[in-house]
């Protein structure tokens, strides 16, 4: 049991902008934090210090050693997206309440990215883009249909989903931004995954 307890957890990881270092997190100090750790080893490096709401590192940006995470209020899982200034100060991102927010990914030219947040509505988590200059969310698409996003192309025309049936069906979708046509890629009878 002594050996279990003391086992420690790591996951996530991103490279720095010059590859120099990695972000991940850990619960070392026996809640998760985020920490960096040279490429070419050392001792890792605390970046956060919660001692009472769990800290998941997410990303470093593209150009600058800030970071994006994610945390919440005791365990309650409504999470929020926070940016980590080079300097250490913290900023919420995503201040909407009780309404959970979720990172998607960078855009290809990195100067936003896209995340997740049932805001509007607590059943569905629509998609919106965060340009990294301002700070500013905009809604990309609404989502009332209970789609999972799964990746947004590279032009940021086109966005893919699934969506869970049951757990031996399910369906895909492509959404046209520029027409705002929603196609059902996969028509089907039976149980298709």
């Amino acid at each position: 049991i002594e050996q279990f307890m003391d086992t420690k957890t790591i996951f996530g990881s991103s490279f720095s902008a010059d590859g120099e270092r990695i972000l991940f997190t850990s619960d070392e100090s026996g809640i998760f934090n985020a920490y960096t750790i040279p490429v070419e080893g050392e001792e890792p490096v605390a970046l956060t210090h919660s001692d009472s709401n769990s800290i998941f590192a997410t990303s470093f940006f593209p150009e600058d050693n800030r970071i994006l995470f994610r945390s919440d209020k005791g365990g309650n899982e409504i999470w929020q997206i926070y940016l980590r200034e080079e300097d250490g100060s913290i900023r919420n991102l995503t201040p909407y309440g009780e309404a959970r927010a979720l990172f998607y990914g960078w855009s290809r030219d990195q100067k936003s990215f896209f995340f997740g947040s049932n805001e509007r509505d607590p059943q569905y988590m629509d998609v919106y883009e965060m340009d990294i200059q301002s700070f500013e969310p905009t809604l990309i698409y609404q989502n009332d249909r209970g789609l999972d996003l799964g990746a947004i192309s590279n032009d940021k025309r086109y966005m893919a989903f699934g969506k869970s049936i049951t757990t031996n069906n399910s369906d895909m979708y492509l959404y046209d931004r520029e027409s705002n046509e929603l196609k059902h890629l996969t028509p089907h009878e039976g149980d298709i995954n």
